[in-house]
């Protein structure tokens, strides 16, 4: 699993193998974040960028569908490990303040999920 280091802004801006110093942050090996800063250098054209950009665009078509599965009461939020539910807790933490600072990076809003 590699680690990352992030500027002030909190984004990713660097990616080794190991520990260079005390703030440096393990995350998985498909943690959607470390997805996106490394498919920036890619062009279109490579089909490693499409791979990263498809893996991105599903993670967010799951969690729209755990979304949907709690709410029609199919599944408990609880259901899922510790770990899971802490990773989309923070997902949805991060996609409320896209929202609220008008970026347009959100695929589906969450009060469309419920409509299906």
């Amino acid at each position: 699993m590699p680690y990352v280091r992030r500027n002030e802004q909190g984004e990713i801006i660097s990616v080794s193998k190991e520990s260079t110093s005390n703030d440096d942050e393990l995350l998985a090996n498909n943690d959607s974040e470390l997805m996106k800063f490394l498919s920036q250098g890619l062009t279109e054209d490579n089909p490693l960028h499409y791979l990263i950009k498809s893996d991105l665009d599903l993670t967010r078509v799951l969690e729209d569908l755990i979304d949907l599965m709690v709410h029609k009461g199919i599944i408990n939020f609880t259901d899922f490990p510790e770990s899971a539910q802490h990773k989309l807790m923070e997902r949805r933490k991060a996609r409320a303040k896209l929202r609220e600072h008008g970026k347009d990076a959100i695929l589906v809003e969450d009060d469309e999920i419920i409509k299906l």
